[in-house]
Order: structure tokens, then C-alpha cells, then sequence
């Protein structure tokens, strides 16, 4: 009976998780007050002031947290792509085999299209799609949306339907949640130096503080233990495709670029404070949990640290190849297709995107007291402006250059070619890109730094840690998030466009080689070979010109041999690796 009344008033299975588990959680971690504030007007939940008293436990739970929210936001992304494209065309995009277990996968009958297998949770209901049809909205007209998508057995109904690529992500990270959420329970209770839970005039309460104290800061290092098992183990098909995937960006450029590993890779550069996080959690167990066992009756941040903070490893090694690694994937990424394609431009021009990210990064990392200098914040503002003008003509080709009368010869509009039908979802995303473009710099600079005479200083105000950094590391991934719409989206129109052409010819007994929109290597700009210009209302779009325009400055590499494109591309490479060595050293720390 009682199942029957839960499933009554929470018919879908991810919201009874939610509503059964983690808001009863949530209820308790609200209700622990500290005893200092019944004297006050103010409501202080003991759980802040548990992980003010010890930061390592906070770095745990803030950096899995942000894993969550990315979670979340995947399964949003995934969602809406579900609806917009259909599971035929994401599993193409991001599902497929890997090509290098294409071969193990041959005997596999429980595999989806090309042998990714999902993960399919069953349910007892199954969610009910919604049947009302989506609102076309007043802000865009038939005449300039052109829809390139088909609806048909493939597309899905509007919810997370059961056993779909976005339910099994949202599920998986719910129970992720749901493992923080009782470890940070604990956490707080345990902490009696934070919260002050207990009487300690009596010996008994004395010694329950005393044990209190020493099991608070297991709870993190457990959770983080089970979680990084928990990723691994048990080992099965589905996660062997998955970390040979990610495999396919950690070691670039020994493989082939494909869309989804240059999207991987973009990812890991909106991850790189959970990375910092992370990292120093596994640097805070191999240094022997030094800074809670020896100095756990201090308040101070820098007397709990100090073994960990001050090390010389951490700053100069650990800290920087978290903030560097994902560029240096990307940077490598482009390279590759470079080599693949024989062709400088686009590959070359998005490489320096993220070689001028970096070293705006590096300079930053080993040397944050330069950073409000105006070379820095000039170089801080070009690479950020080029960031963004990649992505509004080159990642998306948002804008079209229409010729017409004018002072101008033309205008920019909006591309007809879309998926999603209001043109506002595009101007949003556009504002929020823009704007969030311009946090990225306080996310990879340290929030404290050893100098060179060994003393630990503060980056910025005391609060950035806890509170700015958080927010600006979630508004992050969000911003990715949103990116990663646009993002697809063009890929999906390139595919289309090009299996339409493909067709088209092969209908009419075309025998000539058709130029297409699409590399096979993925993540390239549409290459239409056609002069900046034409007819009045010809349709041009930005990213086309510029690679026309580009030509002339850069040559295709067609003509020369792999060992010259080598030797060139190892300049590149070398360069960016000597530009952090001299980062370093202006420091003094090598």
C-alpha cells in the first residue's frame, strides 16, 4: 500500500529517488545549527562551519560535487539532444565503439548501434512522455528557421525517458549525490570541533568529542575512496569503452581525433578546479594525512595545511599540470588532425586558442602576483576575445553574412540551418557564453600560492575559496554545457548536409568527387570554397571566408612529407612546452 501511494504522487522514478533519499538528507544537514547561534538572529548551519575548520574535507566534497553538477547538466544536454536529433544520430556521436576495441566488439548482441552498450536501468513505471507539442514562441518566423531534422522512430518524446542515455546519467549521478550527502551528514556530526554538538563537561561527552574529531575527516577520504573504486570496479564492457575513450584525449596525439574526443577534451578544460581539488586530495593521502593528524586541534587554514600547502611538489608540479594538461590535450588534439589533413588552417588557428590560454595560465599559476600587471590583463583580455570569436564563427558559425545595400555591404544574421526552432535559445546562450568567457582566468589561477622564500599567500580575499571560487567553477560547467548544444547541433547539419549531398549524387549518377562540409576527423569548420562576396542575398556563411581567407596566409601541407609536417608540428609543441619552463623560471622555482 505504501509503495502504491509513493508511486502515486511520484510517478517518476528519478523523482522519488530525489524525494525519498535526498531531501530527507538534505532536511537533516539544514536543521544542524551551531550552538553559538540561538544567541543570534542569524541561522548558521553547522555543516559550513565543519568544512571551514578543515579544508582538505571541503576540497573532497566541493570537487565531487562539481562532478555531480556536471552530471546533471550532461543529462539536461543529452536530453535535449535526444529530442532534437534522435538516439540514432547521438549514439553516432558519442556512443560508438572505439575504434581500436571495433574488433572485440564484432560478437557483442546486447550492444546499440556500432556496439557502445548502455547502460539500461529498469523501472517498475516508466516515465510518461508528455503528448503537448512544443510552442514555436513569437520571437522567430518559418521564412528564416529551416528544421533539418527528420522526426521519426527515432526522435523522443519530450522527458527523460527510462532507459535512455539521459535517464542512465541522471540516475548514476543522483546516486552519486546521494553518497555525498550521507558522508557530509557525517561528516558534520563527527565534527564537534566544528559544530559543537555536544556537552563536553562530562568525561563521557569528552571522550565522544575526542573520537568525534578523529573520525570527522574519514568520512571524506572514504567517500573519495569508494568513489575513485566505484569508477573502476567491477570492471565490465561499458566502462572499458568509457576510459578507452577519455584514454583517446589523456594521450594525445597518439590517436585519431574524432568529434567526440576533441569535445571530451574541451570538457576537461571546464574541469580544471574539480582537477585541482581532486588532485590535492590525492596529494593530501600520500602525504601521510600530516595536516589533520598533526595540527587538528588549530583553527587556522595555514596550521591544518601546512604540511601539505607549503610543499614545493604540490605548487610547482601538481597545481600547474592540472591547469595546463587540458589545454596541452586540446593544443595536441589539433595538432594531430593537422597531421591527419595535411592542412594548417582551421587545426593550426585552434591550437593557438588554446596555446594563448595556456600561457596566460602558466604566467598566472607561477607567478599570480603579475597578474594585475597590464601586459597580463591585456593578453588575459586578447586570448578571451579570440576564445570568443571562435566560438561564435568557427565552433558554431552562429552568424551568416548576408551581402546587401548598405553603408556596410551586408549584415550578420543568424544561420537558417537550425535545430532548435526559438531564436532566442541562441541569443541566450550566446550572452551567457560571452560573459562567463571572462571567469576562466581566476578559475586556473591558484587561490594560494608559495612564494619563492617559502611563505603561503593568498591570490585573492579571503572569501574567493569558499564561496567565489565554488560559484565561478559551477557557472563553468554550465557555460560548457550550454556550449556543447551549439557545439553539436553544427555537427549533427554538417552530417546531414553532407549524407544529403552524397545522396543527391548518387541519385543522379554523379561519378565526381563531392567536396564536403564534414572532415573525417571531426571538429573542423565547413570548408566551402567560395570568394568573399556574391549575388545580393547570397547567403555566406563566416566560417567559410575565413578558411577561403585563410588560404592565402596558410598553405596546405599536401605537398610535403610526413617527416616535414612533423618537424614543423614539434616546433609548435616545443614551444608551448618552453613557454611554461620560462613561466617557471621567472618564478625561480626550477
Amino acid at each position: 500500500m505504501a509503495n502504491f501511494v509513493v508511486k502515486r504522487f511520484f510517478p517518476n522514478p528519478l523523482i522519488r529517488k530525489a524525494a525519498l533519499l535526498h531531501l530527507p538528507l538534505l532536511f537533516c544537514l539544514y536543521i544542524l545549527t551551531d550552538n553559538d547561534s540561538q544567541q543570534s538572529s542569524t541561522r548558521h548551519l553547522a555543516v559550513f562551519t565543519a568544512l571551514s575548520r578543515h579544508p582538505p574535507s571541503m576540497r573532497v566534497f566541493r570537487g565531487l560535487l562539481s562532478i555531480s553538477l556536471l552530471g546533471f547538466c550532461s543529462s539536461a544536454v543529452l536530453n535535449v539532444l535526444e529530442r532534437s536529433i534522435g538516439r540514432d544520430m547521438l549514439e553516432r556521436l558519442f556512443f560508438s565503439t572505439p575504434y581500436t576495441l571495433r574488433v572485440l566488439d564484432q560478437d557483442q548482441s546486447d550492444s546499440g548501434p556500432d556496439g557502445y552498450e548502455l547502460t539500461r536501468i529498469e523501472e517498475d513505471n516508466e516515465c510518461d512522455a508528455e503528448s503537448d507539442d512544443d510552442k514555436d514562441g513569437d520571437d522567430h518566423s518559418d521564412e528564416e528557421y529551416t528544421d533539418i531534422h527528420q522526426s521519426g522512430n527515432n526522435a523522443f518524446p519530450r522527458g527523460v525517458a527510462s532507459g535512455s542515455p539521459a535517464y542512465t546519467v541522471c540516475n548514476m549521478t543522483l546516486d552519486l549525490v546521494l553518497f555525498i550527502l550521507l558522508a557530509l551528514f557525517l561528516f558534520t556530526i563527527s565534527s564537534s570541533a566544528g559544530g559543537k554538538y555536544t556537552d563536553q563537561k562530562t568525561d563521557s561527552n569528552r571522550i565522544f568529542a575526542k573520537l568525534g574529531e578523529i573520525a570527522a575527516p574519514a568520512f571524506p577520504l572514504i567517500l573519495f575512496f569508494i568513489c575513485a573504486a566505484k569508477a573502476i570496479f567491477p570492471w565490465n564492457q561499458r566502462k572499458l569503452y568509457f576510459w578507452t575513450v577519455v584514454s583517446y584525449t589523456l594521450s594525445a596525439p597518439m590517436y585519431d581525433v574524432q568529434f567526440r574526443d576533441g569535445f571530451i577534451g574541451d570538457i576537461f578544460t571546464s574541469m580544471v578546479r574539480p582537477m585541482q581539488d581532486l588532485a590535492f586530495t590525492s596529494f593530501y593521502l600520500l602525504s601521510g594525512l600530516q595536516g589533520w593528524w598533526i595540527y587538528h586541534e588549530q583553527t587556522s587554514e595555514e596550521n591544518i595545511n601546512g604540511p601539505v600547502e607549503k610543499s614545493w611538489l604540490l605548487h610547482t608540479v601538481v597545481l600547474p599540470a592540472c591547469t595546463v594538461s587540458p589545454l596541452w590535450w586540446r593544443f595536441c588534439q589539433c595538432l594531430r588532425q593537422c597531421y591527419d589533413t595535411k592542412k594548417r588552417w582551421p587545426y593550426l588557428g585552434n591550437a593557438a586558442k588554446y596555446f594563448f590560454a595556456a600561457q596566460v595560465a602558466m604566467f598566472g599559476v607561477f607567478d599570480p602576483e603579475k597578474t594585475g600587471s597590464a601586459i597580463w590583463i591585456i593578453a588575459f583580455v586578447c586570448a578571451t576575445m579570440y576564445q570568443l570569436w571562435w566560438d561564435v564563427f568557427l565552433d558554431w558559425e552562429l552568424l551568416e553574412w548576408i551581402p546587401g545595400s548598405g553603408t556596410l555591404g551586408g549584415s550578420f544574421h543568424l544561420r537558417k540551418q537550425r535545430l532548435y526552432k526559438r531564436k532566442s535559445l541562441y541569443y541566450f546562450i550566446f550572452i551567457v557564453n560571452t560573459i562567463l568567457r571572462f571567469g576562466w582566468a581566476m578559475l586556473v589561477m591558484p587561490t594560494r600560492y608559495l612564494s619563492s622564500s617559502g611563505a603561503l599567500l593568498n591570490t585573492f580575499s579571503a572569501d574567493f575559496p569558499t564561496l567565489i571560487a565554488p560559484i565561478l567553477a559551477c557557472a563553468e560547467i554550465i557555460r560548457r554545457s550550454l556550449w556543447g548544444l551549439i557545439r553539436v547541433e553544427l555537427e549533427v547539419i554538417k552530417i546531414k548536409n553532407k549524407e544529403s549531398a552524397v545522396s543527391y549524387n548518387r541519385d543522379n549518377g554523379d561519378d565526381i568527387p563531392l567536396r564536403t562540409h564534414i572532415s573525417d576527423s571531426g571538429l573542423a569548420p565547413m570548408n566551402v570554397e567560395s570568394a568573399w562576396g556574391g549575388t545580393f542575398g547570397e547567403v555566406i556563411p563566416t566560417g567559410s571566408n575565413l578558411s577561403v581567407e585563410s588560404n592565402v596566409l596558410f598553405k596546405d601541407l599536401s605537398a610535403a612529407n610526413d617527416v616535414h609536417v612533423l618537424w614543423e608540428l614539434s616546433i609548435y609543441a616545443t614551444i608551448f612546452t618552453s613557454m611554461g619552463i620560462i613561466a617557471a623560471i621567472h618564478r625561480q622555482v626550477l
